[in-house]
């Protein structure tokens, strides 16, 4: 992780900016070894890695929590902008994932569950929708925000699914 490596450790991150890190793997955030990375309302920007996970990688057993954060513009050299997992887990929320390269996210082995979230091309999930960008006509989304994503982000964590989210935290920790 040239942003931050996580190995055996429970690191909580909030309303930070990761950018502009170059690592082989993980350049903005890497989660290995039984950590648990929770992210909330960061910025994941820029990161450039040599072979998978620019934004976020969660492998040989790492974990994250990502909850009502952006990823874009990161480059994941063969895999995944934005996200990767083999062997790890990661656990969207309410986030937007858009204009990362080659795509959005890439799972090897583990799991990614994303739910409202705004990710490029589309990912299974509840309520998350997957707009493509309309390339040459029409208005273009810039800043890797899709059209009222910021304004229904704000409103993705009340009631319920605030209260899904925590058991969703509490079984990535082992806590009942």
């Amino acid at each position: 992780g040239g942003g931050l490596y996580c190995a055996r450790s429970t690191p909580v991150l909030r309303s930070c900016t990761i950018a502009g890190n170059t690592a082989p793997r993980g350049a903005g955030v890497s989660s290995v070894d039984g950590s648990v990375a929770t992210l909330t309302n960061c910025l994941l920007e820029a990161n450039v890695a040599d072979t998978a996970g620019g934004g976020l990688a969660c492998a040989d057993g790492g974990a994250a929590l990502v909850t009502s954060c952006t990823f874009r513009d990161n480059s994941g050299g063969g895999h995944a902008g934005a996200i990767y997992c083999a062997g790890g887990s990661a656990t969207i929320v309410g986030s937007i994932v858009w204009d990362d390269d080659p795509e959005e996210i890439y799972l090897v082995s583990g799991t990614v569950d994303a739910t409202e979230s705004d990710v490029r091309g589309g990912w299974p999930g509840d309520g998350n929708r997957g707009l493509r960008r309309r390339e040459g006509r029409g208005r273009q989304h810039r800043g890797g925000r899709s059209p009222g994503g910021s304004r229904r982000r704000r409103n993705l964590l009340g009631g319920h699914r605030r209260e899904r989210l925590e058991v969703v935290a509490r079984q990535m920790v082992g806590k009942p």
